[in-house]
């Protein structure tokens, strides 16, 4: 994926005003990786706004401590999305999956990057990132992470990517999981995910 990952690192560093968003009622996959590819963005000085149609599920709540994920109110925040120079949509590929954002999303100028892992994707994106044999988007953004900038990958992030891939895995029994799913583990484990705190 070194062609599509040198263009997300491209699409990074040329703009400032990122949205992300993910699918109608999210799990811990969609809302890891929204919170991490955050806090990347965030660490290189862009101003990050997360919209979700739904709201953050409870057993998420603890990734996010400064509340920065929102629900989407179109009086509120139908700005953002018009003002945005990249959207981004994750762990989603098809664009009715975000529900009440689509009419906002379609219709702003902005770049639309979509990263994930499931099949059938429907055109609507600029970019797309997709790998189907990765495990969970979480894992499409540690070895994104990686590719720009080797030093990346904070405790909070790891965190984050950790959730994301320990439940989209069943807890490490379904299929995908593999040699390296695990050396990915073991990179975020290094970083600081606390395995036993996070599955609590």
């Amino acid at each position: 994926m070194r062609k599509e990952f040198d263009a997300c690192r491209e699409l990074f560093e040329r703009n400032q005003r990122f949205v992300l968003s993910t699918h109608v009622n999210p799990d811990p996959d969609a809302i890891g990786s929204e919170l991490a590819l955050s806090r990347f963005l965030r660490s290189r000085g862009k101003q990050i706004t997360i919209l979700n149609h739904s709201a953050t599920p409870s057993n998420c709540i603890f990734l996010d401590p400064e509340n920065t994920v929102l629900q989407f109110a179109p009086d509120q925040h139908g700005d953002l999305i018009r003002n945005a120079d990249v959207i981004v949509v994750l762990d989603a590929n098809q664009p009715d999956r975000i529900q009440s954002l689509l009419p906002f999303v379609m219709q702003s100028k902005a770049t639309k990057l979509c990263i994930d892992h499931h099949l059938d994707r429907q055109p609507f994106a600029d970019l797309y990132v997709i790998d189907e044999e990765a495990a969970a988007t979480g894992e499409i953004l540690f070895n994104l992470f990686l590719h720009c900038d080797p030093n990346s990958v904070t405790k909070e992030i790891a965190t984050a990517l950790y959730a994301a891939i320990m439940t989209d895995t069943g807890s490490f029994r379904f299929p995908k999981t593999d040699a390296t799913l695990h050396r990915v583990v073991a990179g975020l484990i290094e970083c600081g995910a606390d395995p036993v705190q996070i599955y609590h």
